[in-house]
């Protein structure tokens, strides 16, 4: 953290964060995946941003979304995020990286990291993304719910946001699951759907619940609804995949234009003037701090 650089607490956020959502107006999320991300989403004016387990494991990994990263590398990311950003950062916990002795301690490292929100969720392990396996398996009922509730008893500030997710594709059982999950407490839920219905399931989840739906903004969605319609169930509308994707296609056309032009400057792939990308990562701040505080040479 730099010296006087613009600092607002996590409880803060939190509070914040909450208060947002009363409003009852969607919240639109873009997810991100590093300090540099979580920068420019912030500079761009998103009022919250979400740390997407799909798009750490690309980043970080260069791998499918499997749960192959592990916590401790997941909660280094946060931190940073948290560190360079005012605005409240949602954290991807997946399924807790175990069972409910993990999730407590996966919610207060992530929470100690300065998390505003953690989303638990209920497949079993190992962890696998719906973009890569259709139906994922789930944790029994009991366990499911369990998990919920030791993630909600592990907060030490009771300001932290629980998103209790569930990967069933049956209504009724995702209603059963996720009624149950409001009941050990969770503020949010987040379903994930994979048809045309989606959206009638959601606003009878969202009915059964009484509970604000977290709800993914993934390709099929915004081939399929409009913006309005999201917005009538979704108090918190996330866009997981869609930035990771551009910034793959984009550095994937710079390194072709590379090998084969050799000069950026014959291609019309857009860049940032260096004096601009210097202003993003705070770099004057940085030149001023060093005439402050280092010996003249």
């Amino acid at each position: 953290m730099i010296p006087n650089q613009t600092y607002v607490s996590p409880t803060e956020r939190r509070r914040r964060f909450r208060a947002r959502l009363k409003t009852g107006r969607t919240i639109w999320v873009p997810g991100v995946y590093d300090g540099l991300s979580a920068r420019l989403a912030e500079q761009a004016g998103a009022e919250a941003i979400i740390l997407a387990g799909f798009a750490v494991s690309a980043s970080l990994l260069g791998e499918a979304d499997a749960e192959i990263y592990t916590m401790t590398e997941v909660r280094s990311i946060l931190r940073h995020m948290v560190n360079v950003t005012t605005v409240p950062v949602m954290a991807d916990g997946d399924n807790g990286f175990g069972n409910a002795l993990s999730v407590i301690r996966t919610v207060q490292e992530y929470e100690a990291a300065g998390a505003t929100s953690i989303t638990i969720e209920d497949q079993a392990a190992p962890k696998r993304c719906p973009m890569i396996i259709a139906r994922p398996a789930l944790v029994p009922f009991a366990e499911a719910v369990g998990k919920i509730k030791a993630a909600v008893d592990a907060r030490r500030d009771p300001e932290t946001v629980i998103v209790a997710r569930t990967d069933s594709l049956d209504l009724n059982e995702a209603i059963d699951r996720a009624c149950a999950y409001v009941e050990a407490g969770a503020d949010v839920i987040k379903p994930i759907w994979d048809d045309i219905d989606s959206l009638e399931k959601s606003r009878k989840l969202l009915q059964a619940c009484q509970r604000p739906l977290s709800i993914s903004i993934v390709e099929y969605i915004e081939e399929k609804f409009t913006i309005e319609q999201m917005e009538e169930v979704a108090a918190i509308a996330t866009v997981p995949v869609g930035p990771i994707t551009a910034v793959a296609k984009t550095l994937q056309q710079t390194f072709d234009t590379i090998l084969q032009k050799k000069y950026l400057s014959r291609s019309d792939i857009a860049r940032m003037p260096v004096k601009d990308f210097k202003k993003v990562i705070g770099f004057e701040q940085i030149e001023a701090y060093e005439r402050q505080y280092l010996p003249p040479e």
